[in-house]
Parts: C-alpha cells; sequence; structure tokens
C-alpha cells in the first residue's frame, strides 16, 4: 500500500511537474506574442509616420511649384504690359513724327 501511495505521489508530482512547465512555456508564449504585436504595431506608427512625412514633403513640393509657376506668370504678364506700352509709345512717336513732317 505504502508502495502504490508513494508512486502515486510521485506521479502527481511529475504530472504537477509538466503542467507547471506546460504553464510557463503558455505564459512565454503569450508575452512573445504580446511583444510581437507591440513590434507589428510600431512598426506600423513608423511606416504611417512616413507615409505622411512623404506627404508633407509632396505638398510642399507641390506648393513651391504652384508659387514657382505665379511669379513667372506674373513676370511674364509685366513683359507683356511693358511691350504693349512701348508699342503704344512707338506708335504715338511714329504718329507725332508723322503729324511733324506733314508740317
Amino acid at each position: 500500500k505504502e508502495e502504490k501511495a508513494r508512486k502515486a505521489a510521485e506521479e502527481l508530482e511529475a504530472q504537477k511537474a509538466d503542467l507547471e512547465q506546460e504553464h510557463k512555456e503558455r505564459k512565454e508564449a503569450v508575452k512573445n506574442m504580446n511583444l510581437d504585436q507591440k513590434r507589428q504595431e510600431e512598426l506600423k506608427k513608423i511606416e504611417e509616420q512616413r507615409e505622411l512625412e512623404k506627404m508633407t514633403l509632396a505638398e510642399e513640393e507641390a506648393a513651391r511649384k504652384a508659387a514657382a509657376e505665379k511669379i513667372k506668370k506674373e513676370k511674364e504678364e509685366k513683359a507683356r504690359k511693358a511691350a504693349e506700352e512701348l508699342e503704344a509709345q512707338k506708335a504715338d512717336l511714329e504718329q507725332e513724327h508723322k503729324e511733324r513732317k506733314e508740317a
């Protein structure tokens, strides 16, 4: 009887040790899964931040191009007006010259 009881106690101890080991392994696996999930979330945040930075850079570039285009158009408009003014002055001078010549 004592031998049976001793063997049963040993068996229970072995089962207990197995269960504790299994519990420890599961706990470790869950911890690793949580760490991996956190890493994935951090990577996702970093990637989203990079995308935002890319978008911001693209927007800044577009704004710079738009400003440069606006300045170019303004210069072209000034040049066109100046050319029209010169043409008008030239016509006035030619008319004046013609009138003087006739007079």
